[in-house]
């Protein structure tokens, strides 16, 4: 049974995280202008405010003019009260970026993925994060969370990762729960197109769209789709999983139960060998870029391969609009970023559904998953901070996607 006292606490701790989100939303305020903006008695902004810097949550952060020889203290959110690390980890590079509450980055670092073994790889991803605190200068306790992305699917409740062809499989151990001990923070592992997809509506183009997905190709394939802005996982996290796609290569063939028939003709390994083949398997191994170039510099092999690469991604794109009927489709990965894409797959797209949604490429880019990790670390490190307890729903103002 709740008490009265329970009760009073609850309200307290609610008001308090009130006074944090419009610090955090609005930037300095003085204690009059925040209970102006939340309605609340100024003697009890003044009590907040005052319990809020004893905490370290709240600073002051200068003066504001008032009437003739008067001024007031302006208060904004402590910047070091907690840091978020966004760690990137695909099958060329692994990145990480540190930031402060705000989204503000201080430290970043990249290098060539260590693909020799799931338990280099892991050492990577804890030194990785060691590095941005290092020369950022923050200290293990002062990181609220730690995002890492993951080029394959996230099992819920049990951290499992699968389905990442690319990279040496983790089996069954619990990847969150061993960086977590690892690192000494709490560390939340997500699939890479999803947290892709969270970046494009906190700060791409999808901001303010309830209904949108992102397409990534490029060694591999996936989707990231919002919907009711809610991303959607699925059952066991492999919701999106669009190289398993039963068309592009033979679905049956015993190749594509490891990455998938669509993945296999539509990623930008089959799109440069595909391109090799039509020259008559000679030569030596050319890039996605270098296929692209040549379709732009005139060379009608390459023309070809490239059409018929937007109408796969056309293919899958009308499969997704036919389902879901989503207002916003986005083409990010080193394949689907090539800008002579965009215009053909608009095209294909036009003639296969009798609604299609806009569809535009990235303007994050290559930067798409890790600002994903980095907008989800900072909420989650916005809950845990200034949440103090689990006494109210989501803050407002929360990004519209959760993973």
């Amino acid at each position: 049974m709740r008490t009265a006292s329970d009760t009073r606490t609850t309200a307290r701790l609610m008001n308090e995280r009130a006074v944090l989100q419009a610090l955090y939303r609005h930037g300095p305020c003085t204690r009059g202008e925040v209970a102006d903006l939340l309605g609340f008695s100024r003697p009890t902004t003044n009590s907040i405010v005052e319990s809020l810097a004893t905490a370290g949550l709240v600073v002051e952060s200068g003066q504001a003019g008032g009437r003739i020889g008067r001024t007031a203290a302006l208060f904004a959110i402590n910047r070091e009260v907690g840091y978020v690390v966004g760690v990137d980890v695909g099958p060329a590079s692994v990145s990480a970026v540190l930031a402060d509450v705000f989204g503000v980055e201080f430290a970043a670092h990249e290098e060539d993925t260590d693909t020799s073994s799931a338990a280099a790889l892991l050492d990577q991803v804890v030194a990785a994060v060691q590095t941005v605190q290092a020369r950022a200068r923050v200290a293990t306790d002062k990181v609220a969370a730690a995002l890492v992305a993951v080029p394959g699917t996230v099992e819920p409740g049990t951290g499992r990762v699968a389905l990442m062809p690319h990279l040496p499989d983790f089996g069954p151990r619990d990847v969150q729960a061993e960086l977590s001990e690892r690192i000494g923070a709490r560390v939340l592992v997500h699939n890479d197109v999803n947290l892709a997809a969270i970046a494009e509506g906190s700060s791409g183009l999808a901001q303010g769209i309830d209904d949108y997905g992102f397409m990534h190709v490029g060694a591999g394939t996936g989707l990231g789709l919002v919907i009711n802005g809610r991303l959607c996982v699925g059952r066991t996290g492999a919701a999106g999983e669009i190289g398993w796609l039963p068309f592009g290569g033979d679905p049956l063939a015993p190749g594509s139960r490891h990455n998938g028939a669509f993945e296999a003709a539509i990623g930008g390994h089959g799109l440069a060998e595909r391109y090799r083949e039509r020259r008559g398997g000679e030569g030596p191994a050319i890039t996605v870029a270098e296929v692209f170039a040549r379709a732009g510099d005139g060379d009608p092999l390459a023309a070809e391969v490239v059409d018929r690469e937007a109408y796969g991604i056309a293919m899958a794109l009308a499969s997704v609009t036919t389902i879901v009927e989503p207002q916003l489709l986005i083409l990010g990965g080193e394949v689907g970023l090539q800008p002579a894409l965009l215009q053909p797959v608009r095209g294909y797209l036009d003639r296969l559904v009798p609604r299609p949604p806009a569809v535009e490429t990235s303007t994050l880019g290559a930067r798409a998953s890790i600002a994903g990790a980095i907008a989800l670390g900072v909420q989650e490190a916005r809950e845990g901070l200034f949440g103090r307890r689990d006494v109210s729903p989501a803050a407002p103002g929360a990004a519209p996607v959760r993973a």
